[in-house]
């Protein structure tokens, strides 16, 4: 065991002198840094009309790039659904669409089973005589309804306090760990998540972030992924093989 946290203090040690050496080097490079000249001659509005016409040119190059929007084929698994959803939502943060607009370029991206939803949905409004769906958001509120089962949050949540490491590596579990934090966007105290953490590590490492006392989460990820990589290392030196040397004549 000392000999497993005299490895671990070098890994640790380590990278605190490479994110120094990467300290300096930033700084070393601002002081190196040209500072800024105000000249005189263009006049005082001169940078404004620059920075805005810049600015347009840079709105119409990106508006030139062409994002792939996903589609969704009806599929009742939750976590198909909302990834989806979330693609969806970045799709139209880069392009800056009316609401209406956004409703027309979903329903295109319903495919299978979520295309017959919707069509039949419409077709009752029509039958009933109300207003078809052209606000996004209402748009967004019906398929949630639909393919997300109400227990969906507990569900996940429930699933998330019940994830062990196994045999699963470190990165891996860090890994899905982040996956069902991503997904459950709960707003709790930092303390809370890393007793999650915690709880679902193998117990060696559990005690591990227990005796060194590790109070937020980030330190936690990367005290578990060296001490990881230290029990590797540790690992690999007892199974390299002993050298015979013969006793010369």
């Amino acid at each position: 065991m000392k000999q497993m946290h005299a490895q671990l203090d070098s890994i640790e040690s380590s990278q605190r002198v490479t994110n120094n050496h990467e300290g300096e080097a930033f700084h070393s490079e601002g002081n190196n840094a040209q500072p800024f000249r105000h000249d005189h001659r263009t006049g005082p509005g001169h940078h404004n009309h620059r920075d805005a016409r810049d600015l347009r040119d840079y709105d119409d190059r990106m508006s030139k790039v062409k994002i792939e929007a996903p589609t969704f084929d009806g599929s009742l698994d939750p976590w198909v659904f909302t990834d989806w959803l979330r693609q969806m939502e970045q799709f139209f943060d880069w392009y800056y669409w009316a609401e209406n607009k956004k409703v027309r370029f979903a329903k295109m991206k319903l495919t299978g089973w979520a295309n017959l939803f919707w069509e039949d949905l419409e077709y009752t409004l029509v039958l009933n005589q109300q207003p078809l769906i052209t606000d996004w958001p209402e748009m967004k509120v019906i398929l949630l309804k639909n393919y997300l089962p109400p227990t969906y949050k507990s569900s996940l949540l429930n699933e998330w306090d019940c994830l062990k490491q196994g045999t699963s590596s470190v990165m891996d579990h860090i890994e899905r760990f982040k996956e069902y934090k991503r997904r459950c966007q709960i707003v709790e105290e930092e303390v809370i998540t890393l007793n999650r953490f915690k709880k679902g590590l193998n117990p060696d490492l559990m005690k591990e972030l227990i005796i060194r006392g590790v109070t937020s989460l980030d330190h936690a990820y990367e005290l578990t992924r060296n001490y990881e990589l230290a029990t590797k290392s540790l690992f690999v030196q007892r199974s390299e093989p002993c050298r015979a040397y013969s006793n010369p004549h």
